[in-house]
């Protein structure tokens, strides 16, 4: 994906790192503050052993398992773009890719990027050649761009595709490859065999998130976010497993010596299906959706007469290049190829989005705003006024967390104001468990209080969970 936001209900981000280093023993970096980009996992691919992984984050850090050796990582380098992917060398060294093409070498060969390029869309993945010699980027437009010895076998850049592309693999002989796009359709070039797809089974979604080969390349296994895996050619159908809502599946990759993959989770945690990279452990533990609310500070607003939005929370900043905070989560929250104003992209101006407050679905971008789920005046008035003024603008663009920001319709934002949830509530009453949810974490991690009317208010939208 282009960009990264965690959405986790009743649980801290910060939980992430503790359990992959406190559970697992995996070697977990820390966060890079040179770049904007959020330390969540993006990806992950096998040794070539099948002895070990490498999990890839949006920052540029890496994370190590079983026979995966760490060569370095790109975070703390200012990334124009969020790391995207990986690619393994038959060596054991790595490439990583970024959102702008560009590329980063470990323990392995520079030939060449797409970092001085404009592209048409972001670059979202890439496959190496079977001599590791070359590499193949693939763009979200299916756009294919050849490195080394990687030959270009076709590509569906000048299609208009229903549903981006997630994800490539390549073929037994190196002689072609083969995308999948988010509604699981299939497109095959070069010598590359067509083994099937989701929309010629019959089945009709638009949450596949990439798709694995088996050892001999005459199949591959297709996932989905929820946690469903179809298996074509000559694949193993292992099994599924049920994503809560919260930690929904983000990847997979599959071992490259025996038929087993594994899943991985936008928390981080990975699950072992068959004799999958690393062994048949799981790693981490999946976040879950339970309604447990987290614990506030029951108090009275206080410094109503001092707040002045402009002066103390500032606007959106520009975060990546000449796109600020609204492109961001617009660009991500999108469920389709946004398209540009202008040809600097700067300003959205269609995708597809939903208003998860009222199921609404608008392909106009002006007609969403942005809404701060607790909104700043509350904020405010909840203890912001004791903060600094950058954590202040910290909490004006934290675009990291898909809770805190939340693309809405205009005239419900509008509606909502300044409102908590004792004077506001979403119009669909089937939304109120995941606002009252929202609106707890929000609160508890900035340490801000509630009122009385206002806990009551979250207490019964969370008895609707």
């Amino acid at each position: 994906m282009t960009f990264v936001r965690l959405r986790i209900v009743g649980c801290w981000v910060a939980a992430v790192t503790l359990t992959l280093s406190a559970v697992v023993g995996l070697s977990v970096p820390a966060a890079a503050a040179a770049n904007p980009w959020p330390h969540t996992v993006v990806n992950g691919f096998s040794t070539p052993s099948g002895a070990g992984f490498w999990l890839t984050y949006a920052d540029g850090a890496v994370v190590t398992s079983g026979d995966a050796a760490f060569h370095g990582s790109a975070n703390g380098l200012a990334l124009r773009g969020p790391i995207v992917g990986g690619a393994t060398t038959p060596a054991g060294g790595y490439w990583l890719v970024a959102s702008d093409g560009g590329i980063f070498s470990y323990a392995a060969s520079f030939y060449g990027s797409m970092g001085a390029a404009r592209l048409n869309q972001p670059v979202f993945s890439m496959a190496a050649t079977h001599s590791g010699r070359g590499y193949w980027l693939v763009a979200r437009d299916g756009g294919i761009f050849s490195f080394g010895d990687a030959r270009f076998h076709g590509s569906t850049g000048g299609i208009r595709l229903n549903q981006p592309i997630d994800g490539i693999t390549t073929s037994p002989t190196g002689g072609g490859y083969r995308m999948v796009a988010r509604d699981g359709g299939i497109f095959s070039f070069g010598d590359a065999v067509y083994y099937g797809s989701l929309p010629g089974r019959g089945v009709r979604v638009t949450d596949t998130v990439g798709m694995a080969p088996t050892p001999t390349g005459k199949g591959y296994w297709i996932a989905r976010s929820g946690g469903g895996v179809y298996a074509f050619g000559d694949a193993h159908a292992l099994s599924n497993y049920h994503a809560s809502e919260c930690d929904p599946i983000t990847a997979i990759f599959s071992n490259p010596k025996s038929q087993g993959y594994r899943l991985v989770t936008r928390s981080g945690a990975t699950l072992a299906f068959g004799a999958a990279p690393g062994g048949t452990h799981a790693t981490g533990t999946p976040h879950s959706c339970s309604p447990g609310l987290i614990p506030l500070t029951i108090a009275a607003q206080s410094h109503q007469s001092t707040y002045n939005r402009d002066a103390e929370f500032g606007g959106f900043i520009d975060i990546s290049g000449c796109k600020d905070t609204r492109a961001i989560v617009l660009i991500h929250d999108s469920l389709a190829p946004v398209t540009y104003t202008t040809p600097s992209q700067c300003t959205v101006a269609t995708g597809r989005w939903i208003d998860p407050w009222s199921g609404v679905t608008t392909s106009v971008a002006s007609a969403f705003q942005i809404d701060h789920t607790v909104p700043l005046a509350n904020a405010w008035y909840s203890g912001a006024w004791a903060w600094t003024q950058s954590q202040r603008v910290a909490y004006t663009n934290d675009y990291t967390d898909a809770d805190h920001l939340v693309p809405i319709l205009t005239h419900e934002n509008e509606s909502k104001g300044d409102s908590g949830p004792d004077a506001w509530k979403p119009p669909a009453s089937s939304s109120w468990c995941r606002y009252a949810l929202d609106w707890d974490h929000i609160k508890a991690k900035w340490h801000l209080t509630a009122t009385p009317p206002e806990w009551a208010a979250v207490t019964a939208m969370a008895a609707t969970c």
